[in-house]
């Protein structure tokens, strides 16, 4: 008898989680570059090597930063860069190297990475982190499963992005970050409010308007100038 019951407990939850269905919302980007003026920028062209280091972590699970493979970066990543790099107006030819886990057995990799270095004028390296809380996930899967999925519950994703520039001698020359998260609600009547805040869209959002805005003021402060 406990058994039958059971069973229909757990089919009831399984249908719930079924129906669910989620909206995502977007917060704010900090450390947005606000200028007064904005100001064409007509240095000379320069040859730019962009590398990536897209790095991975749930905090409270994982004990160190992961570095992300090609498989686990963000699918539509490089039509989002190709996007962002026109805000550098004086950008010339370039070069993209996305840094992989299995770099560090590869010397091949390595020595690429160091001849693009010296062949470009300048190096603009962004490493990009995204994380959750384990504590979170478990509590909000708590709270979802004892309402059947009747209670919204959040899951947030953070999102940290740091771009160092280095002249063609390696020396750091500028610093900027910028950082947001998204924020999933998980509930079966958010399947109304899916197809205008789908999760997928407001993740893409974040990294396009990091990008475009580290870009920008790149751009308007001169940083890529050759002496």
């Amino acid at each position: 008898m406990l058994s039958k019951c059971f069973i229909r407990i757990a089919g009831l939850l399984i249908v719930f989680v079924l129906i669910s269905g989620c909206a995502a919302f977007r917060k704010n980007l900090n450390g947005q570059y606000l200028p007064q003026n904005y100001e064409p920028n007509d240095s000379k062209p320069v040859k730019v090597l962009f590398v990536f280091s897209h790095y991975q972590q749930i905090k409270g699970l994982d004990t160190v930063q992961k570095l992300s493979s090609k498989y686990q970066i963000l699918k539509d990543f490089n039509a989002i860069f190709s996007d962002a790099r026109y805000e550098i107006q004086n950008l010339g030819t370039y070069d993209m190297f996305t840094d992989d886990p299995d770099d560090v057995n590869s010397p091949k990799r390595r020595l690429l990475c160091d001849s693009l270095k010296h062949s470009n004028d300048f190096t603009i390296h962004t490493r990009i982190l995204k994380s959750n809380s384990f504590a979170q996930y478990v509590i909000s899967s708590m709270f979802s499963t004892a309402s059947l999925t009747l209670i919204p519950t959040p899951y947030q994703n953070n999102y940290e992005f740091e771009t160092r520039v280095y002249n063609q001698d390696q020396r750091l020359i500028a610093t900027y970050k910028r950082d947001s998260s998204v924020v999933k609600w998980v509930q079966p009547l958010m399947i109304l409010l899916y197809p205008f805040y789908p999760f997928e869209r407001m993740q893409e959002e974040v990294y396009l308007l990091a990008l475009h805005d580290i870009y920008k003021q790149i751009n308007q402060e001169r940083i890529l100038t050759k002496e």
